[in-house]
């Protein structure tokens, strides 16, 4: 399909068309125009300077700067062949404007809507731009223009943060932009939306989705506005970042910040920061940070509270954690509900999560320059532990727009402390065959034994890839923020092969094996030995093992059936994880073991 193989790879590449084209489309033509006050917000109870809902397609005006395709006013929608759901609007019933890119199709777009008559803002020093909206991209940009005088015009950039295929994150979206540097107390204002996609933008452009706007209005800007941006509930870990489930096994102490804007007109004093934590019965943890003496006029903060920590309970219960912003100045109880944000860590048996169980965007190895029509790319979470553990499986939500025929297999590796990535274990493949295997979680079992202090990446590998145009597909939470290191991309067709960090979320969760690993191998013997990868194998496999302190004599024998050695290999080792290379096979059943200092474990793998 035309429009399903596009993301952005922030730490590693460009971005990938579905004709393989590539091109860094990261900047999108927007780096160098101004991006002040784009927020997105609550309506306002402020007065109401200017409104139209598009009931009237005379008072806008139409122009195609660049190409032929226009704007159009009606209660129609977007109708091409990759149409997106009509904008549900407040007034949609009166009309609303439309630039269907996707039906027009010009190949070369810039077209422009504007107010055929100027707007006074004489008196209202502070004001917002705000409008409901319905988006999808596809190499295009969307922007709004301001001016004063119906010559100059200031560009303030919307749904930048967008993805090509990301669509808005709701319907309608709300978005409110402050125009105050161009608009305010000016007695004539001209507003203008442009959807930009010329043909030099990338051979994907002037073809893309759609952008449907409606109930345009100008207000005042609220007096007082103190809102969280962002959250993070920030583990006791090397890489650091926030769980959502969390083993009970591997409970750590959590600290808490906020990202904070002032939104308002007005400097706010006295800004701090509260996190109430509730068990579901009652307060376990109540909380705030120091205090931000001012934070002047649309202006950033961040605010911490990193003692005392809060540890959870090594017992199954979720915790609501709410975050609330506070400071002298009192806001309406519309600015309000911008102030706080909550989230949800569960304290379970056997899972490991980062996300928060809610698709809001799709991700795959395969959007990827290096991964685009190439098998064997994949994507992954990291996770930490703080005592031995025993992996299970391999968990990951299978968006609808995976490919038919395509395979998914889980991997687990290790993240070494100099940045060695070594594989441990992996699962049999799994099938996306149609509906029924797509739009859910999958969970792929396997087992590894895990070192405490040790971070583990829990990745899944696209399989039967055949062309740009064959994906697999991963649900991606967009909505919680996570610090850079926690997700990664390993893209064998890039021109640095290899792993590396990216800024998405994929849903890929990490399961172990319940209670306490007192009695698992490393604990008994002093070392564990995972399953050869891959297993079945044709040619070469791999097989690795960990020891918790030095050993003497580490020694790998591989039998057939009968007990005849076929290979043996004998060496030193020190603490920490290994891999052995073995060599071809006939085919048949044949078992290793791994014997160290006298001790021994066997596994059985399989030559085909």
């Amino acid at each position: 399909m035309k429009k399903t193989l596009l993301s952005t790879a922030l730490a590693l590449s460009a971005i990938v068309s579905a004709q393989n084209q590539k091109i860094n489309l990261t900047k999108n033509h927007d780096s160098k125009q101004t991006t002040f006050g784009v927020v997105k917000t609550n309506p306002s109870t402020q007065s109401i300077i200017w409104s139209n809902d598009f009931s009237v397609p005379s008072t806008w005006t139409k122009t195609a700067v660049v190409g032929s395709d226009l704007w159009t006013i009606g209660t129609t929608g977007a109708t091409g062949g990759f149409s997106i759901t009509a904008i549900n609007s407040t007034t949609k019933a009166n009309g609303f404007a439309t630039f269907d890119s996707d039906l027009q199709c010009g190949g070369n777009e810039i077209a422009d809507l504007t107010t055929a008559t100027s707007i006074n803002c004489t008196g209202h020093p502070f004001v917002l731009l705000q409008f409901q909206q319905q988006y999808r991209r596809f190499y295009d940009s969307t922007f709004v223009f301001i001016s004063n005088n119906g010559t100059a015009w200031t560009k303030y950039v919307v749904n930048k943060n967008l993805k090509n295929n990301d669509l808005c994150s709701s319907n309608p979206e709300l978005v409110s932009l402050n125009i105050t540097p161009t608009a305010g107390n000016q007695a004539t204002v001209w507003v203008k939306f442009q959807f930009y996609s010329p043909s030099t933008l990338a051979s994907g452009a002037g073809c893309g989705y759609s952008w449907m706007v409606d109930d345009a209005s100008i207000i005042d800007m609220p007096t007082n506005d103190m809102k969280i941006d962002n959250i993070i509930a920030d583990f006791g870990t090397k890489l650091g970042g926030s769980y959502s489930k969390i083993p009970k096994t591997q409970v750590l102490p959590v600290s808490f910040g906020a990202a904070l804007s002032n939104k308002g007109s007005s400097a706010q004093s006295n800004v701090k920061l509260n996190v109430n934590i509730s068990d579901g019965s009652t307060s376990v943890y109540n909380q705030t940070s120091s205090v931000v003496a001012t934070v002047p006029y649309q202006h950033l903060d961040t605010l911490l509270i990193t003692t005392p920590t809060f540890t959870p309970a090594a017992q199954s219960l979720t915790y609501t954690v709410t975050y609330s912003v506070s400071q002298t100045q009192t806001e309406t109880a519309t600015e309000l509900l911008n102030s706080s944000r909550t989230q949800t860590i569960v304290v379970n048996d056997t899972v490991f999560a980062r996300d928060n169980g809610i698709v809001t965007g799709d991700i795959s190895s395969n959007y990827f320059t290096g991964g685009s029509g190439i098998d064997g790319s994949e994507i992954a979470n990291a996770y930490e532990f703080s005592l031995d553990a025993t992996a299970s499986s391999v968990s990951a939500f299978i968006h609808s727009s995976s490919s038919n025929g395509t395979t998914i297999v889980a991997n687990i590796y290790l993240l070494s402390p100099n940045g060695t990535i070594t594989q441990v274990a992996n699962s049999a493949a799994y099938s996306i065959a149609g509906t029924a295997n797509k739009n859910k979680w999958v969970t792929l079992p396997l087992t590894a034994s895990l070192m405490k202090d040790s971070t583990y990446l829990a990745s899944i590998l696209a399989a039967g890839i055949t062309s740009t145009a064959t994906i697999v597909v991963l649900g991606e939470d967009k909505v919680s923020f996570q610090r850079q290191g926690v997700s990664w991309v390993n893209l064998p067709g890039s021109t640095t092969p290899g792993w590396g960090t990216i800024a998405e979320l994929p849903m890929i969760r990490l399961n172990i094996k319940p209670g306490f690993v007192g009695i698992n191998e490393l604990e008994s013997k002093g070392f564990a030995l995972n399953q050869n990868t891959p297993n079945p194998f044709s040619k070469d496999a791999t097989v690795s093992y960990q020891l918790i302190k030095d050993a003497n004599t580490v020694t790998l024998t591989v039998t057939d059936v009968m007990g005849r050695i076929v290979s043996s290999e004998k060496t030193n080792a020190n603490t920490g994880s290994h891999t052995i290379k073995l060599g071809s096979y006939a085919a048949g059943v044949y078992y290793y073991t791994l014997n160290v200092d006298g001790n021994t474990i066997t596994k059985k793998m399989i030559a085909e």
